[in-house]
């Protein structure tokens, strides 16, 4: 997706697809229901040229609205930081010198103030 060098509302509706097939001449995306604000003939348009311009040569682009169970990039990305925000509380919970602090001086940890490493 990256090279592409999409911005906007291209990349947001490119990353609420998936491929669902492609030929020479006729690249087809799925587009989840709720991502289907995201496409507009400028969107459509702009995906299309970047795709093109990757491809080196002129496409057919169609994009369907469906409902299917393939991760888009855009939820893969949510799934991943949810993923590194759990496993960084999990690190916090676990950690000797937080729970000594916990039994010796009642120390709480904060909902919301644990943040994963960048």
């Amino acid at each position: 997706m990256a090279q592409l060098a999409l911005s906007g509302m291209a990349q947001q509706l490119a990353e609420h697809c998936v491929l669902d097939s492609m030929t020479d001449t006729q690249v087809r995306l799925l587009l989840l229901p709720e991502g289907s604000n995201l496409q507009t003939s400028l969107s459509e348009q702009s995906l299309k040229q970047a795709l093109e311009k990757h491809l080196a040569h002129p496409i057919h682009l169609t994009i369907q609205v469906l409902v299917f169970t393939e991760e888009t990039p855009s939820q893969r990305r949510i799934r991943m930081l949810q993923e590194r925000q759990q496993l960084a509380e999990q690190v916090i919970e676990q950690d000797e010198f937080v729970r000594a602090l916990r039994e010796q001086f009642g120390a709480v940890i904060i909902p919301g103030s644990v943040r994963p490493h960048p």
